[in-house]
């Protein structure tokens, strides 16, 4: 049996108003996040809402809506300085075949040396 919801044009307009909320609360946290994973999260947070939100402006037919939720995508896609600063951690295991060790194992490895190189950027980075 297949169940089909019907939603209001109200209630379509609500949630509109609560991803573009959402969307501007994750934007304000992009300003305090510290640069890498925090940053892409809040980021990505931001753009997610904002598409919703913009979707619902089209189902509803809101042509100058969508026109001013679409500019403020665009102004997401631009931050204060223009620039995002990345950085990749990676880490190596090799294995040796005269010392035989399992995948897990490697994996582990890998992980505490990448994780070990993350710590080294953050420390000289100094505090947020």
């Amino acid at each position: 049996m297949v169940v089909k919801e019907t939603i209001t044009a109200a209630e379509l307009l609500e949630r509109l108003r609560f991803f573009e909320a959402e969307a501007e609360k994750a934007y304000g946290r992009m300003y305090d996040a510290r640069p890498g994973s925090d940053l892409a999260a809040c980021y990505s947070d931001a753009k997610e809402a904002l598409h919703e939100a913009i979707g619902f402006a089209r189902r509803l037919g809101l042509s100058r809506e969508t026109k001013r939720l679409e500019k403020r995508l665009a102004e997401y896609n631009v931050r204060r300085d223009g620039t995002f600063h990345l950085s990749v951690s990676v880490g190596l295991a090799i294995f040796d075949p005269a010392k035989p060790v399992t995948v897990d194992e490697l994996i582990r490895e890998a992980d505490t040396r990448m994780y070990e190189q993350k710590l080294a950027k953050k420390s000289a980075q100094g505090p947020a």
